[in-house]
């Protein structure tokens, strides 16, 4: 079965605030530095004197975003306490920071301060326990040769920095605090407390299982970014765009942790983000084909150009050990799957499972069955390697999700399981056979599948009638206006989690479930 797929310096200066609470100081930044990257020119930074823990995007007041830059962030915080008096014994000095950002697996943030006497940076700590995406103090505290932290001029500088370019981090409240044995001359009133941080409701991680509605866009996912960001689906099927060349450096991590945010913040559930993977297929527009050296190894891994004449593409010897490299270990620093998991995916949506069955391997290797067990054997690997503990960026709970190819369930049924997540299948009941680069092109929605493939509807019905029950299964019908209801309505109920789209996969389709739009009225309240 294989007839588808495819488809520099910144300086910002405000009045620091000085709190004194019973021979307590605290300091907010007088200003902010970048050295690596940027801090936010968009939020003022009166906004880290206050600790409330509930920014996100649609509150640009309430924080500031650090943005990577190249291989890092990294910033200085500057405080100055005016009356600072170094004769005065100081007890200690306490470093606060509110981080929302990724947990230390995917990204570190390290907080040093500065040791004026030794003209050096001392680590603090870093963000050890966080959790990805929900809000995180840093609270560090010195009791030792404490004045050394401070230039006479009463100036402390405080570094954040993260270990790589992958997110932002936002940060909402910033302070130091010293403490002294005497208020040493210092007769400012004190201010009230500072209001305690609002306590973070925590969220549920959708599964497959639960999933209800689903969006798939593998085209032009750099543009329309907005649409995505304010959805709110449960699963999301998206191309990597950093494997294409020209796109290396494009923050698809961004997107992925605003996409979640949002869905976070409307509805306290974390939806799930697939990679869009061409799993058997070799596309000229990747990194891995650039240079000579490159088109001759795609040349000794190929067996022919798609079966379906799509351009640029040509079917690979999935087993061999060079097709792993691109796919799964690292290939010119860097394969499918390793970009899936530096940029925050939650598993891989794998297109042409289907090529086990192509007529041109099966000649190479001899029978159906045992190509089969060479496609298995191919995803055990991509499982096993972005679960383990010694891959960078692993996620022990990596999803394997198939899309066609749904008789492989028949080669080994137990293998079957063991190994995907769920399926997806493309056009039980409607296809297009025109615009697959043209979101607007006529014919690329809405033509019976059966006038295209005679067959099929009811061959593919059937395999997924044996998996009903033991797995998730979606299905993307390339269906629209009232067709897209029949499908929706009629006859994916009993079969599949439907997605009602057209062929180019460019943009997020305009007919979909009622039952979403209810959720999206509910939650937009």
């Amino acid at each position: 079965m294989s007839i588808f797929s495819k488809t520099k310096l910144l300086l910002y200066s405000v009045p620091f605030a000085i709190c004194s609470l019973s021979h307590a100081t605290s300091l907010h930044p007088k200003n902010i530095e970048a050295l690596q990257g940027q801090f936010s020119s968009d939020q003022p930074i009166e906004v880290l004197s206050k600790r409330d823990q509930y920014g996100d995007e649609d509150e640009w007041d309430r924080y500031i975003e650090a943005k990577p830059e190249g291989k890092y962030f990294k910033g200085i915080l500057n405080f100055k306490y005016d009356k600072y008096n170094a004769e005065c014994p100081l007890k200690s000095i306490q470093v606060t920071l509110n981080t929302l950002g990724e947990s230390k697996s995917q990204q570190k943030q390290i907080v040093s301060i500065k040791n004026v006497k030794l003209n050096q940076w001392q680590r603090l700590g870093l963000n050890n326990d966080s959790t990805s995406w929900v809000w995180y103090e840093h609270s560090y505290s010195l009791k030792h040769d404490l004045h050394q932290y401070i230039n006479d001029n009463g100036t402390m500088e405080i570094m954040f920095r993260t270990n790589n370019a992958y997110d932002v981090v936002n940060i909402d409240y910033a302070a130091v605090t010293l403490s002294s044995e005497s208020e040493c001359g210092d007769t400012l009133p004190p201010p009230p407390p500072p209001n305690p941080p609002t306590p973070d409701p925590g969220h549920k991680k959708l599964t497959l299982d639960e999933a209800k509605y689903w969006v798939y866009k593998i085209q032009n996912v750099s543009q329309k970014e907005h649409e995505l960001i304010n959805s709110l689906f449960d699963v999301y099927v998206l191309e990597v765009t950093t494997t294409e060349q020209g796109m290396e450096n494009y923050n698809i991590a961004h997107l992925i942790s605003r996409i979640k945010q949002h869905n976070i913040k409307k509805r306290g559930v974390e939806p799930i983000v697939l990679a869009y993977v061409d799993i058997a297929q070799a596309e000229q527009w990747r990194w891995y084909y650039e240079s000579s050296a490159d088109k001759h190894l795609i040349d000794q891994l190929s067996v022919g150009d798609d079966p379906n004449g799509w351009e640029d593409i040509t079917v690979v010897k999935y087993w061999e050990k060079a097709w792993e490299n691109i796919a799964i270990y690292g290939y010119k620093g860097r394969s499918h799957v390793q970009e899936s998991l530096k940029h925050g995916f939650d598993g891989i949506y794998m297109d042409w499972v289907e090529a086990f069955s192509d007529d041109r391997i099966v000649n190479i290797i001899g029978s159906k069955s045992a190509t089969a067990s060479k496609m298995f054997s191919f995803i055990e690997k991509i499982r096993d390697y972005a679960r383990a503990p010694s891959t960078p960026n692993h996620n022990p709970n990596y999803l394997i999700v198939a899309q066609n190819a749904s008789d492989l369930y028949e080669e080994n049924r137990s293998r079957y399981l063991g190994v995907m997540d769920a399926i997806a299948v493309e056009a039980i009941w409607y296809d297009g056979d025109r615009g697959f680069d043209d979101w607007n092109e006529e014919g690329g929605y809405n033509i019976p599948t059966n006038d295209l493939y005679p067959g099929w509807t009811e061959e593919v019905e059937e395999d997924l009638a044996d998996m009903k029950g033991s797995l998730p299964i979606f299905c993307a019908e390339y269906a629209q206006t009232e067709i897209a209801k029949k499908v929706y309505e009629q006859l994916a109920p009993d079969v599949c989690v439907p997605y009602a789209t057209r062929r180019s996969l460019g943009e997020i389709s305009r007919d979909l479930p009622a039952g979403y739009l209810d959720r999206v009225k509910q939650f937009n309240e």
